[in-house]
């Protein structure tokens, strides 16, 4: 019984890992935009949403998320950020075009 616990546990914290990384998840693969961290907290309210996330874990990571707001202009002074976005091509009827 014990074996079947602990196998059950490995799984929980294999999944809670998967869960976090998916979390932690960002555009530019940093947390250096208010673009990452709005993409983020939107993951945060998805998974509140779905029950995936305690609200107490939730509010904790939304405080984090806020500071980390906060700091973004003192970011911007130490790192030149330059995000690149293509316009999306239309056809001649307006609709976007497909790859």
């Amino acid at each position: 019984m014990s074996l079947r616990v602990s196998c059950a546990r490995r799984v929980q914290l294999i999944e809670a890992e998967v869960f976090g990384e998916e979390l932690a998840e960002t555009i530019t693969g940093d947390f250096m935009t208010a673009t990452d961290l709005n993409h983020a907290l939107g993951k945060l309210y998805t998974a509140l949403a779905q029950n995936r996330i305690s609200s107490r874990n939730a509010n904790a990571l939304a405080r984090i998320g806020r500071t980390m707001l906060s700091t973004i202009p003192g970011i911007k002074t130490e790192f030149k950020i330059e995000l690149l976005f293509r316009p999306v091509e239309r056809d001649a009827e307006g609709h976007q075009a497909s790859f």
